[in-house]
């Protein structure tokens, strides 16, 4: 009996393991042919109700590509009533690829490098609240990329205050 035991146990040993790798969450990731593993991924955060008033309500999304991937970043603002804002006054700070653009999702988005990061400062007024919606994609089948949040910094005179937002826990 115990003979048979040993390659028993290693045999369930064996197959769990398996099922543990090949049950993995990869909902996000899809087929694509010139990718790592033939695998691309893709996730989308919404950071909802963002107070803007210009000159006083200034908000700042900070991005961290906390993956070893090349990242594509697209953000898109959105007022009260869903409708797509293109930002016009917009500083970037970081790491961003020479030529790319976030706010520019209709031609590809930003790439950001491995272990960088960027800061996006909205210099604008959209004329109440709205909402920023963050996507990333990259070229591997990966769980998360971004380590992410929105600070708004009120300034008036002497008076300052900050707030700080992260998408979806902080990382997605």
């Amino acid at each position: 009996m115990k003979k048979f035991l040993v390659p028993l146990t290693a045999t369930v040993v064996a197959l769990s393991a398996f099922s543990a790798t090949a049950n993995d969450d990869t909902s996000h990731c899809y087929p694509m042919m010139h990718s790592s593993s033939g695998l691309g991924s893709y996730k989308k955060a919404v950071l909802p109700f963002v107070i803007d008033k210009r000159g006083r309500w200034n908000p700042y999304v900070n991005i961290v590509n906390i993956s070893e991937e090349y990242i594509n970043v697209k953000v898109k603002v959105r007022d009260a009533k869903g409708v797509l804002l293109k930002p016009k006054a917009y500083t970037i700070k970081g790491d961003f690829m020479s030529n790319t653009d976030p706010f520019s999702y209709q031609t590809g988005g930003g790439i950001l490098r491995p272990n960088y990061s960027a800061e996006l400062a909205l210099n604008e007024t959209f004329r109440g609240n709205f909402t920023i919606e963050l996507t990333w994609q990259a070229n591997a089948c990966i769980p998360k990329a971004l380590s992410t949040m929105l600070r708004v910094r009120y300034q008036s005179g002497g008076e300052f205050d900050e707030v700080v937002n992260q998408f979806n826990g902080g990382v997605f």
